[in-house]
């Protein structure tokens, strides 16, 4: 049984809609979506440049990827960027 024309995907539309998307809020970049009906915004942790959104966008394939092979981390732990100590930061002695 063939699905009506209405209904089957078309390569086109396929494209123009991606999961993830990459956006720029205040000049830096951030991966916005929405996964089991939460939305979630990841801060990429760069600038907004040409070289950075292919960076922004090879983490977004992934995330996708990983949605639809049902390997998501929830806690978004594996997509967001390291913490970076901070500079003035008093550290144990």
């Amino acid at each position: 049984m063939q699905l009506p024309i209405a209904a089957r995907p078309t390569l086109s539309r396929d494209l123009d809609r991606s999961l993830v998307k990459v956006e720029s809020d205040k000049g830096r970049l951030r991966l916005r979506f929405t996964y089991g009906g939460t939305r979630h915004y990841i801060a990429v942790g760069l600038p907004d440049s040409r070289v950075n959104r292919i960076g922004a966008q090879q983490k977004s394939t992934q995330i996708e990827l990983d949605i639809a092979s049902g390997n998501f981390d929830e806690t978004l732990k594996k997509h967001k960027p390291p913490k970076l100590p901070l500079k003035n930061a008093r550290q144990p002695p």
